[in-house]
């Protein structure tokens, strides 16, 4: 396919014949259904940001504790 103008697209082969279809039908008024679940996606996506956000105050506190061991090597007293 190549695209065309207004965001159409056309064959790259202009003498190749459509395959014909099996099987298909056409229900007037009707909606397409979404193929993802709301609530399991929001759900999975707050449990990524909880598990981000523990990862983010583990790696700060490791950077204090660096922090605080390179002050005390520095200054040995």
């Amino acid at each position: 396919m190549i695209k065309a103008a207004n965001g159409y697209l056309t064959p790259s082969d202009t003498t190749a014949a459509p395959l014909p279809t099996a099987n298909c039908s056409v229900q007037q008024g009707t909606l397409e259904q979404a193929n993802f679940n709301v609530v399991e996606e929001m759900t999975q996506m707050i449990d990524t940001l909880r598990t981000y956000e523990s990862y983010q105050k583990v790696l700060l506190s490791f950077d204090q504790i660096d922090s605080q061991l390179t002050n005390k090597l520095a200054n040995p007293q």
